[in-house]
């Protein structure tokens, strides 16, 4: 989703799902397939897949941090425990 709001680009469900089936696939390629794989590993993902600008991880950003970059037009994607949020949908594995 990130990758088309920077493109400009409508997704449709069906895009979105042979974005994914491809991802995949390059993830297997790229890291054998790991069901867990790192922010570092995520981006070299994203940036291959969509070969589009370059990321940027931020460890334990604040507020303020996470404003200013929404506020440059940067688009935030942030890995959440559901489990720790209490989620109802997150419980096994």
């Amino acid at each position: 989703m990130a990758a088309y709001y920077l493109k400009d680009q409508p997704l449709t469900i069906e895009q979105f799902k042979k974005d994914i089936v491809g991802m995949v696939a390059l993830e297997e390629e790229l890291f054998g397939g790991d069901i867990d794989i790192t922010l570092e590993q995520i981006a070299e993902l994203y940036e291959k897949f969509y070969g589009i600008g370059s990321t940027k991880i931020i460890e334990n950003p604040t507020i303020d941090q996470i404003k200013n970059e929404l506020a440059q037009g940067h688009p935030i994607v942030a890995p959440f425990a559901g489990k720790q949020l209490d989620n109802p949908y997150f419980t096994s594995g």
